[in-house]
């Protein structure tokens, strides 16, 4: 969208040679300009004529200075302490990569849809969405379509006080919700009901072989899957080096339609 086309200007766009973080976007950043001109002054050497190229810098910079916050014992508004999950929480704590998002994404502005890989969290990544379509195609080996499946989904503690929680929800889909698909993890949790008693149930836990396709069209994917989950705006996907993913909502939105 910015640049004449030539290889400098092609995606991904990286941080700097180490490619601490690169990204892929669909969309424009509309105030990329203001971006590069504190990026620069601040010392990060911006090589290209695209607006994309100011988001892997941008999170490189956000990193920097909360590595340097760490080193002089100083707060950091990427801490643990100010995720919406505490630290004693029984539920796993949000991740550093899935911080530096959120917090970019109180920086940028425009319409865009991204893709974000790291040296620094290496096997993981982001994605999340403004504007631009976004869906997460599920494939996974030895699934009915009638299956259930579980996800957690995270909501932030800027929610309303009557439905705030410290801790993710967990919510069952199932094939009919969003689309007629559903959405899971390399573990699969399916809990049924006991023919006796609705209150007793069993669960198993069974692992398979699960693949990602992340695209702006289900035209890119359907030859692959028809499962798809279409990402709304304001959501961000962290998928970890085990092959699990987390949504992390900024509102309690239903799931189902």
């Amino acid at each position: 969208t910015h640049g004449e086309v030539c290889e400098r200007n092609a995606h991904p766009h990286n941080s700097s040679p180490k490619n601490e973080f690169v990204v892929v976007q669909n969309g424009i950043i509309t105030n990329y300009k203001e971006i590069r001109m504190m990026l620069e002054k601040e010392g990060y050497k911006v090589v290209t004529e695209t607006d994309t190229e100011a988001i892997p810098k941008l999170f490189l910079y956000f990193y920097d200075q909360h590595i340097k916050d760490e080193k002089e014992g100083k707060p950091s508004s990427l801490s643990s302490s100010s995720s919406s999950l505490a630290p004693d929480s029984s539920q796993p704590q949000e991740s550093l990569f899935t911080r530096l998002v959120k917090k970019m994404l109180k920086t940028i502005q425009g319409s865009y849809a991204l893709v974000v890989k790291s040296t620094l969290f290496p096997n993981e990544v982001v994605i999340t969405k403004k504007g631009s379509p976004m869906i997460l195609g599920i494939k996974e080996d030895g699934v009915s379509h009638t299956e259930k499946t579980m996800i957690d989904i995270t909501f932030s503690d800027s929610q309303p006080a009557a439905t705030s929680s410290s801790a993710p929800a967990t919510v069952s889909l199932t094939p009919s919700t969003l689309a007629a698909t559903s959405s899971t993890t390399t573990t699969t949790t399916a809990s049924t009901a006991s023919s006796s008693s609705s209150s007793s149930s069993s669960t198993t836990t069974t692992t398979r072989r699960v693949e990602y396709f992340i695209a702006s069209d289900i035209n890119a994917i359907v030859e692959h899957t028809k499962r798809a989950l279409y990402i709304e705006d304001g959501d961000v996907i962290h998928f970890s080096n085990d092959g699990r993913f987390r949504f992390y909502r900024d509102e309690r939105r239903s799931l189902s339609t």
